[in-house]
């Protein structure tokens, strides 16, 4: 298994039984959509992750990042 899909995997055990269901119905329509529906959520995404990186704080933190474990 790659590293990339053994942090993401790590990600996913971490989330709630509800976080686990609204992911894997963004995955289906990723998965399932054409390339201009595919364009729209990288988009989204694009867009949800630098909103939320404006008020993270990237100090050190205890046990650390549960996606990649640093």
């Amino acid at each position: 298994m790659s590293p990339k899909v053994t942090k993401v995997l790590k990600g996913f055990h971490a989330l709630t039984d509800a976080e686990r269901a609204e992911l894997i119905v963004e995955i289906n329509k990723y998965q399932q959509g054409n390339t201009v529906i595919r364009e729209a959520l990288r988009s989204d995404i694009s867009e949800s992750v630098r909103k939320s990186q404006a008020s993270v704080n990237f100090g050190p933190a205890p046990g650390g990042c549960p996606c990649c474990g640093r």
